[in-house]
């Protein structure tokens, strides 16, 4: 008799955002031990298990990262409900020029902030690789 394969949203959450130098065999031995009786439960487990280790694991290991994208994950959102909460304010009194004006006066703002805020969380390197990383890890 075979074994169902492992929970779906498990097995892609697994997949995707499980770190560390052994993560192919971690994944497989997970979905082995599996495979031979655990339960659903259990491999849900080890599955947030897995992914909160690694993640705790490269916060330790590169806390400017992890401060960089909090500080970005809270104030670019916040910025741009701000944003558009003004632009809902004021279209009854505006006209489409100058909330296209003011909106886009507050893009280039937003973009200026998001890039003083990496250089001030990376100052040991260059913007350039700041920005590379960032969209690598």
């Amino acid at each position: 008799m075979t074994r169902p394969a492992p929970p779906r949203l498990a097995s892609w959450v697994l997949e995707r955002f499980a770190f560390g130098p052994q993560r192919e065999s971690l994944v497989g031995d997970i979905v082995e031990q599996y495979q031979q009786g655990r339960s659903s439960m259990w491999y849900q487990r080890q599955t947030l298990a897995a992914v909160f280790i690694g993640s705790v694991t490269r916060v330790r290991a590169h806390p400017r990262r992890a401060l960089r994208a909090l500080v970005l994950a809270a104030t670019v959102p916040l910025l741009f409900v701000t944003a558009v909460w003004l632009v809902m304010l004021y279209i009854p009194s505006h006209n489409w020029l100058t909330i296209s004006f003011n909106l886009g006066v507050f893009v280039y703002c937003s973009i200026g902030f998001t890039v003083l805020i990496l250089t001030i969380t990376c100052l040991d390197e260059p913007l350039s690789l700041a920005l590379a990383e960032s969209t690598r890890a």
